[in-house]
């Protein structure tokens, strides 16, 4: 019983990731990165830029310390997010508050609600809502998620990511 509830869950995974890779295929990738405003936890309002091919470490980088405003400890977890194919520096989740992503062209709003390990659709402008009824991703539980460590919002083009330690670490070493 337990090995068919794994199986359908696998396939659960595999048949939505090919979905995704689908519709990223049939998306139009010329475009140049979408203007969006990040709103963190401590009030900063950013118009962030895409990320380079290098990670910044954020221990060492001013300005994208500056972007979140809440490099006071290590952090356990980060998020990444990525707008439509533009993925943006990955954020040091340190302190529990709302991250507001605005893309005016648009019209479109996502609010991501993180704590020190988790991640959570708050709410969406999307049609469907089915980003916000994803549910929280912890360091615990996404392992054990259908989507894993990620929430996507197909029709607003937002993918959110729950990084650990290692898988940070490896993003800034260029082997994810």
């Amino acid at each position: 019983m337990d090995k068919k509830k794994n199986g359908l869950v696998i396939l659960g995974l595999l048949a939505v990731i090919a979905i995704i890779a689908g519709v990223s295929f049939l998306l139009p990738k010329s475009q140049p990165a979408p203007t969006v405003t990040v709103t963190d936890p401590g009030g900063v309002v950013t118009t962030v830029a895409p990320e380079s091919t290098d990670v910044p470490d954020r221990a060492t980088d001013a300005p994208e310390a500056e972007i979140s405003g809440l490099q006071t400890d290590t952090p356990r977890a980060w998020l990444l997010i990525t707008v439509d194919h533009t993925t943006y520096a990955p954020y040091p989740l340190t302190k529990t508050g709302d991250y507001t992503i605005n893309q005016k062209k648009k019209e479109a709003q996502n609010v991501i609600h993180v704590t020190e390990d988790s991640i959570q659709m708050a709410s969406s402008t999307c049609d469907n809502q089915l980003c916000v009824t994803e549910g929280v991703v912890t360091l615990e539980n996404k392992a054990s998620r259908v989507l894993g460590n990620y929430i996507i919002c197909l029709p607003n083009g937002v993918t959110l990511e729950l990084l650990n330690e290692e898988e940070y670490a490896a993003l800034q070493q260029g082997q994810r």
